[in-house]
């Protein structure tokens, strides 16, 4: 880091270790390295995430806390850099270095390139995966399942349903205990931390209505979801409404309007998943809304901070990681 700051900014740049003050909470030190960095005139604390795939909107939240333990600068010091996250760490005034393409240190000097070190794609679960294992998670782990039982469940067909079983088997999530001619499956416990990190937002597309349409069932989905489940006030723009596959077929040609009308008259925002949500809300959902998981996917990368704290409480609910 030191040499490839010093051919940027010349050779008056050097580092020192730094240790978090004692009042620091446990999850800053155990979830960030730290150095100090000097030139002649000042200096800044860098920080490192343990964790490199560290959504967004959760480093800002835990930047700002060590911001507080600090009188010096921080700075994010992070492996992986996309151009919209460049852009929203400039818009949102945080220093950061994504070396060797990216420095962004206000108070000393910039530096970019067209190159980022964007992280390489995991192999996430496919949708039919991803339901069959939110399915067994909202029935508990201690409940053993047969191949048959979560394909008539879930209205999958026995192909799929194979497929999607192998898949959680193969990303270690279930056991599988023979039995006679077939298989027991069960989830392995505490698998929901591993799991969330190879699931991906359920929402396949987005449409945008006039108006809700009669006798197509829908679910509601988005901040007004959320305001369903927590003390977030949903604002009359939010109203997203949910719908699967199939039932958005159903919704007549004449009630959906573009992007562009949308956004100068208003509307209703929809979005289409890639499984069914009715097969989890009545699993998990009191009211008219889509499960908490799948909606904790969908809304993970929201920067506004009120967000992300109700849905710190959804991950509390479930021992999710924060």
């Amino acid at each position: 880091m030191i040499t490839q700051l010093q051919e940027i900014f010349g050779q008056q740049i050097w580092s020192a270790p730094y240790s978090f003050p004692k009042h620091t909470p446990v999850y800053i030190r155990d979830g960030f390295t730290a150095q100090r960095i000097y030139t002649s005139e000042s200096s800044c604390i860098v920080i490192t995430p343990t964790d490199p795939n560290i959504h967004l909107p959760a480093l800002k939240k835990q930047y700002k806390n060590i911001q507080k333990i600090s009188d010096e600068p921080i700075v994010l010091n992070l492996k992986y850099l996309s151009a919209v996250q460049r852009k929203n760490l400039i818009e949102s005034h945080i220093p950061f270095l994504s070396l060797p393409h990216q420095v962004y240190l206000p108070f000393w000097g910039c530096f970019f390139t067209n190159r980022f070190n964007t992280q390489q794609e995991t192999k996430m679960m496919t949708a039919a995966a991803q339901l069959v294992y939110l399915h067994m998670f909202y029935r508990g782990t201690t409940i053993t399942f047969t191949h048959k039982e979560v394909c008539e469940a879930l209205g999958l067909s026995k192909a799929g349903g194979t497929r999607a079983i192998q898949t959680l088997n193969d990303f270690g999530l279930i056991e599988q205990i023979p039995e006679r001619t077939s298989k027991k499956i069960t989830l392995i416990p505490g698998s929901l931390d591993k799991a969330i990190g190879i699931m991906k937002t359920p929402i396949q597309r987005i449409l945008y209505l006039k108006s809700i349409p009669n006798q197509v069932p829908y679910l509601y989905g988005g901040i007004r979801a959320l305001s369903m489940k927590s003390m977030i006030t949903a604002k009359p723009y939010d109203s997203s409404i949910v719908f699967s596959r199939i039932h958005a077929r159903m919704i007549p040609d004449e009630l959906q309007i573009s992007a562009a009308i949308f956004n100068d008259l208003g509307g209703i925002p929809a979005e289409v998943w890639s499984y069914d949500p009715f097969l989890l809300s009545k699993d998990d959902s009191k009211d008219d809304s889509v499960d908490d998981i799948s909606l904790l996917l969908t809304l993970q990368n929201n920067d506004d901070e009120r967000i992300q704290k109700e849905l710190d409480s959804i991950r509390s609910r479930y021992g999710l990681k924060i």
